[in-house]
């Protein structure tokens, strides 16, 4: 079983072996075989396995989604829509079970 736990400040992430230890902020601690480090750029996960320091892409992401029943009807809800260019790109696809179209535009900044 897998237990995800929001809201917690990762202050110290621990190597033992084949399993690892988790100190929070707020002093809870937590043992697993496996860490999924989704805490930023500074990431304290990410310092166990490189030590180099991370580097701007000069790239920017935004996203949205809107209601399905706004998007219009001549599109193939089956396929992931790309549009590219130079610098940029954007790419559109159905998310939720077809009930929200998710949009996704990436560009140089």
């Amino acid at each position: 079983m897998i237990t995800l736990y929001t809201n917690k400040e990762v202050n110290v992430v621990e190597n033992e072996g084949d399993q690892a230890r988790v100190t929070c902020a707020d002093g809870s601690v937590f043992i697993a075989n496996a860490v999924v480090g989704a805490d930023g750029v500074r990431s304290k996960t990410r310092q166990l396995v490189s030590n180099d320091q991370p580097v701007s892409s000069h790239y920017v992401a935004y996203r949205g989604t809107i209601p399905m029943a706004e998007v219009k009807a001549h599109l193939d809800f089956d396929d992931v829509i790309m549009w590219i260019g130079p610098n940029l790109h954007l790419v559109q696809y159905p998310v939720r079970r077809g009930e929200l179209f998710n949009q996704v535009a990436v560009f140089k900044s």
